[in-house]
């Protein structure tokens, strides 16, 4: 979602990795961060990475607040579209209640339904 949005050049992100529990050594996330940062250049955006471990509630707010961003862009995941896309996971509400900006919560786009 960030990659198709139109911005300012020389404009930054950073992606924010946070888990009670995470392996820095693990392929999936450097496969993942790589991913990103690949998609996001390709919109010609620059990016870092930050991994940390401890509560992503705490530490998304206070290093977005802390390196000054305008917007938190946050993916929703599984436990959040548990209820059916209608609620807020617990990390994102903290997240939302926190932030010294703007909060954006990006869904997966769900597969068109012919309902009539």
């Amino acid at each position: 979602e960030v990659a198709r949005r139109m911005w300012i050049i020389g404009s930054e992100v950073r992606l924010i990795i946070a888990q009670d529990t995470i392996d820095t050594k693990s392929k999936w996330l450097d496969e993942y961060i790589q991913n990103v940062k690949n998609i996001l250049a390709h919109a010609e955006l620059s990016v870092t990475e930050l991994i940390e471990k401890g509560d992503p509630k705490q530490i998304i707010a206070a290093s977005a607040e802390e390196w000054g961003a305008d917007c938190i862009f946050l993916g929703a995941n599984s436990e959040e579209d548990l209820a059916e896309n209608h609620l807020l996971g617990g990390v994102a509400t903290a997240i939302v209640a926190r932030a010294h900006c703007t909060v954006e919560i990006v869904r997966k786009k769900q597969p068109e339904t012919n309902n009539v």
